[in-house]
């Protein structure tokens, strides 16, 4: 009886894997998919803590970084009083903490979103600003390297933004 039991539980283990993998690419796929049609992006950098801030890293630079990969890739980058009311204008919003351990370590956390107008299906005349597509993620690093280390995640994290942006939005003369 133990012996089932064991196989048992390995096999829900696994059954609860997979299911929660194929939830994580069905849900991304529906995030990726909000993205078709948006022209252009107000890139909005959250208020950066202290720790960041004395790590060396400043929302400028962020920005800056952004706005350039942006570019490169043909995405449309607007003013922040403009991005609500323009048809296919959305906010990337993105947030950079972090928390200094003693011994000289930092535990960081990034997260960037896409915020756009969106109709409710129960009142499509009614809008509301969602959060349709987002990306996280944490970890940990020396002190000495913290403002390249959370830069480059930040980097990282908006180059996923743009693959899924132009696999929602091909190049015109790479459309099917």
């Amino acid at each position: 009886m133990p012996r089932r039991s064991a196989c048992a539980l390995v096999a829900l283990s696994f059954v609860q894997l997979f299911s929660s993998v194929a939830f994580a690419q069905i849900a991304d796929a529906i995030s990726v998919a909000s993205l078709s049609g948006l022209k252009a992006f107000y890139v909005s950098i959250g208020d950066l803590n202290a720790e960041v801030r004395q790590a060396g890293l400043t929302a400028a630079q962020l920005r800056t970084d952004i706005e350039l990969k942006f570019r490169e890739a043909g995405i449309g980058i607007i003013p922040q009083p403009a991005w609500i009311d323009t048809i296919g204008g959305a906010e990337l919003y993105v947030e950079a903490n972090a928390l200094k351990h003693g011994g000289g370590q930092y535990s960081y956390c990034i997260q960037i979103s896409v915020i756009q107008k969106a109709s409710l299906s129960t009142k499509p005349t009614h809008e509301t600003l969602a959060t349709t597509w987002s990306s996280s993620v944490m970890g940990v690093v020396g002190s000495t390297s913290a403002a390249t280390k959370i830069r480059g995640e930040v980097g990282a994290e908006t180059d996923r933004f743009v693959g899924g942006y132009l696999s929602a939005n091909p190049p015109v003369g790479k459309r099917e």
